[in-house]
This record gives C-alpha cells, sequence and structure tokens, in this order.
C-alpha cells in the first residue's frame, strides 16, 4: 500500500508541477477528488504516520491542499 500510495503522489506530483490546479487555473472535479484523498491521508490520526509522511515529501501536493483548504474551506467572515 505504501508503494502505491508513493507512486501515486509521485504521478499526482508530476502531474500538477507548479499549476495551482490540475488541468486549469479553476479547480474541477479532479481537484476536488485529489484534495478529498491528501486531505484525509493527512489529518486522520493513524497509528502510523507512513502514508502522511510519504504524501508530505511532495512539497507541491502539500501547497494544493492548502490552497484547496484556504480558498473554499476556511471561514472568511473571521
Amino acid at each position: 500500500v505504501y508503494e502505491d500510495v508513493s507512486q501515486c503522489c509521485q504521478a499526482l506530483s508530476q502531474r500538477l508541477g507548479t499549476q495551482p490546479y490540475f488541468f486549469n487555473k479553476q479547480a474541477t472535479e479532479l481537484d476536488a477528488l485529489v484534495f478529498g484523498h491528501l486531505f484525509t491521508i493527512l489529518t486522520t490520526r493513524l497509528t502510523s504516520t507512513e502514508l502522511a509522511e510519504r504524501v508530505k515529501s511532495y512539497s507541491n501536493l502539500l501547497s494544493f491542499c492548502r490552497r484547496i483548504e484556504h480558498t473554499y474551506f476556511e471561514d472568511k467572515g473571521s
């Protein structure tokens, strides 16, 4: 499973590159799907942090998650 996660993150990281989103300058359904999976891996308490550590090794994926979270989920009224 860990190797599958690493391969998937590598492919996603390469596709994303330095772009803000995967295909456009705006988020698409793919961005939502990827965010949901990565955010869950990064924020769910598990008995091992190995999955999260593998995701964290891709700085552009972390930035992507922060961007989505900030843009769509942070309270703008505060």
